[in-house]
């Protein structure tokens, strides 16, 4: 009788692990990432602008994206060690300012991306070196 409780036990065992193995490898599987790469037109700018401060304007085109597709995200590295996320949904023109604590130059760079499912962000960017001052 030990034996066979045992093997019952090794059999149950096994049916759990595969299942949980299935269900693993079910939720591992990675969702669909980004099939297009947006544009960003030459009218966008970065700029810096009195008062210590920062601008970046992105006029997004479609690019290689659907004018259906949703979910884009823009990044802003403001050079200084701060960076700006905006989830944006549909294609739409981003602005953002950034404050800074000293006048000096800045690389700027501003990535504007096609983000389906968190994940495999495709993107374009613009980078400007700015001199920020009083």
């Amino acid at each position: 009788l030990p034996h066979a409780h045992t093997a019952k036990m090794h059999t149950a065992l096994r049916a759990a692990l595969l299942l949980s193995v299935a269900v693993v490898v079910v939720l591992a599987q990675d969702p669909p990432c980004a099939t297009c790469q947006p544009g960003i037109d030459d009218a966008s700018r970065i700029e810096a602008v009195a008062g210590l401060r920062g601008s970046v304007e992105i006029v997004p085109q479609y690019g290689t994206c659907s004018v259906t597709d949703r979910n884009y995200q823009v990044y802003i590295h403001w050079g200084d060690g701060v960076v700006d996320t905006q989830f944006l949904g549909p294609l739409l023109p981003f602005q953002g300012f950034h404050q800074y604590l000293r006048p000096a130059q800045y690389n700027v760079t501003a990535y504007y991306c096609s983000h389906p499912n968190d994940c495999c962000d495709v993107c374009s960017f613009v980078s400007e070196l700015i001199q920020v001052q009083q």
